[in-house]
């Protein structure tokens, strides 16, 4: 599996470096948040960290602000129908 590093303008204008996989995730159903495809856990409660939805370069990412790493969301991921 490899990864690119990108760099991404947020709405607040501030940069970050977001590392792209190369793993296409499933959508989440009905518009739910999904967890973390990393497994990050929050380091207070043990819960898993939500990913958010995120647009970059008109496609749809599952984004962890915790790895800080995305995930292109895909309806072509095998085993899917």
């Amino acid at each position: 599996m490899t990864m690119n590093d990108v760099e991404w303008i947020d709405e607040d204008g501030q940069t970050r470096v977001i590392a792209i996989s190369d793993r296409r995730v499933p959508p989440s159903s009905i518009g739910k948040r999904v967890e973390c495809w990393n497994g990050c856990k929050d380091e207070k409660t043990g819960n898993a960290i939500m990913t958010l939805l995120i647009i970059m370069n008109e496609k749809r990412h599952d984004y962890c602000a915790n790895c800080c790493t995305a995930w292109v969301v895909s309806r072509l991921v095998e085993g899917e129908n």
